[in-house]
């Protein structure tokens, strides 16, 4: 009806989930979920405030409508958010696992946690066509398994308006192996050698020490990628006992070598 309808809801106590189709609500403004574990599917259209418990979205799900996570309450969806989220709980994306869109802007508060899970195959993925603010005093966990995959790129976040702070405690499991990496607009899980960009980090150096032969290092350019490459390793070589090395590759390296293995270790720099 007019006005604003609000709905509450809390999971049976006696069941394990309550399913939910989401298409079979209407008219309700407002949705305050207090308890319980409840899965959404189909589209939903309402502002969801999830006050406790656990409320996730099946994979294809839609929640048309802001959402906001409590302290104490989780929240997750493999599905897609319109609108903007705001967590001060639990962010947990995907349904064990998968990728939680947001097609808006989302806000981790401080005290907040983001649960990412890891499997060799399929892996938890948030994606923000918005802006992604991570307060202080928040928390990453990963969790699962998840080998070494040398020079492949995972992105677990990524927002299309750029990233504004940090996790400021990142609990990462043992059995998930690469480098955690953060960008303007993403966070990677690299399976790279070196903790940085060998290319970017030589051609500071070499503006640091040789300014004057930055004309002739630029136009290296010209003559493609490789030949930039060469021409900044001349300028500014490697020094191997400062490089940032990403340990847990190391490790897998000397692993393989002590089990008799052969490696080979492809590189993309000069």
């Amino acid at each position: 009806g007019s006005g604003n309808d609000p709905l509450r809801m809390a999971a049976p106590p006696n069941m394990a989930v309550y399913e939910m189709n989401g298409s079979a609500f209407t008219s309700f403004e407002t949705t305050n979920f207090n308890g319980g574990t409840i899965a959404i599917s189909g589209t939903y259209a309402s502002t969801v405030d999830v006050q406790s418990g656990y409320i996730f979205g099946r994979a294809g799900s839609a929640i048309n409508g802001n959402v906001s996570v409590a302290s104490g309450a989780t929240f997750g969806s493999a599905g897609t958010v319109n609108g903007n989220v705001q967590v001060a709980g639990t962010l947990s994306p995907g349904a064990s696992p998968g990728t939680l869109t947001v097609n808006g802007n989302l806000n981790l508060a401080s005290g907040s946690t983001t649960l990412i899970e890891m499997t060799p195959t399929v892996s938890d993925k948030i994606i923000v066509n918005g802006a992604l603010t991570i307060a202080t005093n928040t928390t990453l966990t990963i969790t699962g398994s998840r080998p070494l995959t040398p020079g492949v790129t995972y992105s677990i976040l990524s927002a299309t308006g750029g990233i504004t702070g940090s996790f400021t405690t990142t609990n990462k499991g043992a059995t998930v192996l690469g480098f955690l990496r953060q960008t303007a607009n993403t966070l990677d899980l690299d399976g790279t050698l070196l903790a940085c960009d060998s290319l970017h980090e030589g051609f500071v150096a070499a503006l640091m020490h040789r300014t004057s032969a930055t004309p002739g290092t630029l136009a290296a350019l010209w003559k493609g990628r490789a030949a930039f490459k060469r021409e900044v390793c001349g300028l500014a070589p490697a020094v191997p006992e400062t490089l940032p090395f990403n340990e847990p590759f190391l490790h897998w390296l000397r692993s393989g070598a002590e089990a008799g293995g052969e490696g080979h270790l492809p590189t993309a720099a000069h």
